[in-house]
């Protein structure tokens, strides 16, 4: 399986993303309006690292269950299934 594979890797970015959240909700506590753009870009880093996150899970899933499937019907399958979650993502 891919999160067993990626089992390392996946908990290192879901760490660094829990610390990112951790440190705007912090930030929105103490309130201060002055570092406003501080926030913001707290927030933007949030969101490349669970990108970040995303793409790692994605390539693991696409090697596993399209690129590594022989069978034409379980490959066509797998990849309805994957469009179906990016068009719900995008």
């Amino acid at each position: 399986m891919h999160i067993q594979a990626d089992r390392k890797a996946l908990l290192s970015r879901i760490k660094r993303l829990q610390g990112q959240v951790e440190a705007i909700r912090k930030a929105v506590d103490e309130g201060r309006d002055e570092d406003s753009y501080a926030v913001l870009h707290l927030m933007m880093s949030a969101r490349g690292a669970m990108d970040g996150l995303i793409r790692l899970f994605l390539e693991g899933h696409v090697r596993e269950h399209l690129a590594g499937v022989a069978d034409e019907k379980e490959r066509k399958k797998a990849g309805e299934e994957l469009i179906k979650s990016l068009h719900a993502f995008l």
